[in-house]
């Protein structure tokens, strides 16, 4: 069952968002994979993350109750998006255990590679800087898309939104301190080296922002979770950071050269002033969107006003007839500002209570076992990435993309279920301790 679940999980970081015909079977075997996994072995699921999933449910149970009252058109949806996620992720979360995470990491690192490989290559074909080596059939399955614009090159791909957090991911890891359960260091280094370059030239400026900014979100939660103990001394530290110097100027004379983090820091300058009114817009192509964003900021607010306590329920659209999509008007690209109108302050505050209690089970995995903090820092920043993204672009509205938040809540719980004890002989027969023990 292990080889079909990550089987499954290869295909939807491949095609997260492809044609459901397909992905939501996949999805289904992934779940039922897990669920086998479970079945057949002695899981524990500790209590922060229990009550994690059961805040969740708890939330999206009222506000479904408050879309079926008030007979939202998207009610349908917009509930197998919320239920089914925490459903087919919360079981494959339960069913990580130890000696899957060093496996399920080097897929996730695999599939990065291939994928951004991808986009490089496509790109660069379409620019005339690379010869057209992608076979067409390829392309078509990714539903692939090329467009020239006054910030240079955007692309559109099926898999492009799973590097929001697998980027991330194989970019923290690859700074985050040795572990076992990561993948080699020059497999991370290729990884990472590929998917910068992809998420800075495929034209998605949060995607840009989120992988960028990755290395110094992981010396921030380093700093947090890693026991005083085990922080590096500095001298050695010194001397890191002197061996580096001289590639760190190398890399940032390219990036100046070529302008790399043009975009990056575009989408970040944007990001600020949208959100929180700060500084000025870039005034890029990509900015210009930012001008029904913040309309949709006005419509979603003003909205919620009507109902600001339990919001106007899954599926709900806005009263004045405003929409983003004419398919599914009930969907926009603000998520944050979305979940406060359809969930109200009631939703808002369980998840930021869910929030809380995943992130006390992380500390607490930390802090059991120090030795692997670098694979929950890369994991967090995976599941940080994605929501960060997920603020102004609707990736979580795709059950595929669930996995990046599901991965750190599935390695903290593995983690802090203690390391099965040897078989000890007693009298005549064995006795094994599976050591499955609240701690």
């Amino acid at each position: 069952m292990t080889a079909l679940g990550l089987f499954c999980l290869s295909y939807i970081l491949w095609r997260p968002v492809s044609n459901g015909v397909v992905l939501y079977p996949v999805l289904a075997l992934l779940a039922a994979s897990a669920l086998a996994r479970c079945v057949t072995g002695q899981r524990r699921v500790f209590r922060s993350f229990a009550v994690t999933g059961y805040l969740l449910i708890v939330a999206g149970l009222i506000t479904a109750l408050v879309g079926s009252v008030n007979a939202t058109p998207g009610f349908a949806q917009q509930s197998t998006v919320w239920f089914g996620s925490t459903f087919i992720w919360g079981l494959w979360a339960v069913s990580m255990t130890r000696d899957k995470v060093r496996l399920t990491l080097r897929v996730v690192t695999i599939a990065t590679a291939l994928l951004s490989g991808l986009i490089i290559l496509y790109i660069g074909a379409n620019q005339g800087i690379l010869p057209s080596i992608v076979p067409d059939s390829l392309l078509n399955a990714q539903g692939a898309g090329y467009d020239l614009t006054g910030d240079g090159s955007a692309i559109r791909l099926y898999g492009l939104s799973t590097l929001a957090a697998a980027g991330p991911l194989v970019s923290s890891a690859l700074v985050a301190g040795k572990d076992k359960f990561l993948p080699s260091r020059a497999l991370l280094a290729v990884a990472t080296i590929l998917a910068v370059l992809a998420a800075i030239f495929a034209g998605r400026r949060a995607i840009a922002a989120v992988t960028i900014a990755s290395p110094l979100v992981t010396y921030a939660l380093l700093r947090l979770l890693r026991p005083r103990a085990h922080v590096a001394r500095p001298t050695t530290r010194l001397l890191k950071w002197i061996l580096g110097a001289p590639l760190i100027l190398v890399l940032s004379v390219v990036a100046f050269h070529f302008s790399l983090l043009d975009r990056p820091l575009a989408a970040l300058g944007d990001g600020l002033h949208l959100y929180f009114n700060i500084g000025n817009s870039s005034g890029g192509a990509k900015a210009a969107s930012d001008v029904v964003r913040e309309q949709q900021t006005g419509e979603l607010v003003t909205a919620w006003g009507g109902h600001p306590w339990f919001g106007s329920g899954l599926g709900a659209v806005l009263p004045d007839g405003f929409v983003r999509s004419a398919d599914r008007p009930w969907m926009f690209e603000l998520q944050y500002h979305q979940l406060l109108f359809s969930s109200g302050l009631v939703g808002a505050g369980l998840l930021s209570a869910a929030f809380v209690s995943a992130w006390h089970g992380v500390r607490r995995a930390a802090a059991a076992s120090p030795e692997h903090v670098p694979t929950i820092v890369a994991t967090s920043v995976a599941a940080i990435s994605m929501l960060v993204a997920n603020a102004s672009n609707p990736y979580l509205q795709a059950v595929g993309n669930g996995w990046a938040i599901a991965l750190i809540l599935g390695v903290a719980n593995a983690l802090l279920v203690p390391k099965v004890e040897a078989v000890v002989p007693v009298g005549s027969g064995t006795m094994s301790s599976v050591g499955l023990f609240h701690r």
